[in-house]
């Protein structure tokens, strides 16, 4: 009886199975705490039991950091004012945050009825729907593709989308990116064909490979351009009544139009993951030579998680996350790497001499202790290490486009 009324419970307060361990986990303590003090009274326990668990199921669905079900939606309350919505259907997330003066939404997906979907969630998750801001952080088709859903409100941009955003290379994109998900497809399907059937492996694949044909067919509907309609070059304040949201330009990273925020009364700070990615030990960088502004990421980033800024939790990833002692870790990573690719290459060493010089056995074995070298080990981050050191090394001496490409 008591199980079933627990179950009960969860489904009508919509918690995730990992928030209801913690109710089980609480429940365990109220019963053990009534039954050491009264032993002998176990025909009251489930009245105790019940008022328990209520108090638990109260107390958690106000509780920052717990995840709530909402239809095919997970709901994380980073805080009372920020959440991340993500769709266990479509495999992405979205992050808003509610102020005094409206919600802030940030990026659109790929389409208008993707991004439809995640506005109904957001309001009904914020029990509210006077969305007042959108911010496009970067000039990627599938994260701005759904403007439209959100013409209402004030779209922001860096000014670099005024390069990106005519038809006809919109119309380019669009089919490039088709190309991908087709390709992702594939790659799924045939995973698929190669995992136990009915395992948690093949589920997530299978879930995987549906929301790619999902995301085919929307793409294939074409898309309604819905340019910002304010733009920004290098800083921006947005005062929100009880928030300041600041919007810094992080400089050229590969997209050249990335914007990384902070929200001091919140001690939050909000980096894309283009720049850090629990998987990249910095921005990744291009297969040729692209243009980094790595003297201004440093700076960015020293200005973002110094001490004066007060953050103590970075939002990476879309939705993971960081305490600000990881983040500074891959700051830091950042600054030797590109110290030392700059003195290397000013003593007029090659690119391989560098590598030599700076590999994970030489200068930079300390990246060992990092959790991304924990997390995916030597064969996946010793290469992206060499990458790095190439795409440093290639701001300092950019050789002929013909080299480049070789």
């Amino acid at each position: 009886m008591t199980g079933g009324l627990m179950w009960g419970i969860m489904a009508k307060c919509h918690f995730s199975h990992r928030s209801f361990i913690m109710v089980l986990r609480c429940c365990r303590l109220v019963i053990s705490y009534f039954g050491e003090r009264h032993p002998n009274k176990q025909g009251e326990e489930m009245r105790y039991v019940t008022s328990g668990l209520l108090m638990v199921v109260f107390a958690l669905s106000a509780t920052p950091g717990i995840t709530q079900e909402q239809g095919e939606f997970d709901v994380e309350k980073i805080s009372e004012r920020v959440v991340v919505v993500t769709s266990r259907v479509e495999r992405t997330s979205q992050l808003a945050i509610a102020s005094e003066r409206g919600i802030v939404v940030f990026d659109t997906h790929w389409s208008n009825t993707t991004a439809g979907k995640f506005r109904a969630a957001i309001a009904e998750a914020f029990g509210r729907d006077d969305f007042i801001y959108t911010i496009n952080h970067v000039e990627r088709l599938d994260l701005f593709g759904g403007n439209e859903a959100y013409k209402d409100t004030t779209i922001i941009a860096h000014e670099y989308f005024r390069e990106v955003l005519d038809q006809e290379r919109v119309d380019a994109d669009l089919k490039e990116l088709i190309k991908v998900y087709r390709w992702r497809e594939e790659v799924s399907r045939e995973r698929v064909q190669t995992l136990e059937p009915g395992s948690e492996e093949a589920k997530r694949e299978k879930a995987w490979l549906a929301a790619c044909t999902s995301r085919i067919e929307e793409l294939e509907q074409g898309i309604t351009l819905c340019p910002p309609t304010v733009y920004y070059s290098d800083r921006m304040t947005l005062d929100l009544g009880d928030l300041t949201l600041r919007l810094i330009y992080f400089g050229k990273a590969g997209y050249n139009g990335i914007t990384v925020f902070h929200v001091p009364e919140e001690r939050l700070a909000i980096i894309s993951n283009f720049i850090m990615h629990r998987a990249h030990l910095a921005p990744h960088p291009q297969a040729d030579y692209v243009e980094l502004d790595v003297p201004r990421w440093i700076a960015v980033l020293e200005e973002l998680l110094g001490d004066e800024a007060g953050v103590d939790r970075v939002i990476c990833d879309i939705n993971r996350v960081w305490p600000r002692e990881r983040a500074l870790k891959r700051l830091a990573y950042i600054k030797k790497l590109w110290e030392a690719v700059k003195a290397l290459a000013a003593e007029g060493l090659e690119l391989e001499e560098v590598q030599e010089r700076l590999s994970l056995d030489a200068g930079f074995s300390f990246v060992k202790e990092m959790e991304t070298y924990k997390e995916r080990g030597d064969e996946w981050v010793r290469p992206q290490h060499m990458d790095h050191i190439t795409g440093f090394y290639l701001q300092h001496r950019r050789p002929e486009p013909e080299a480049v490409k070789e």
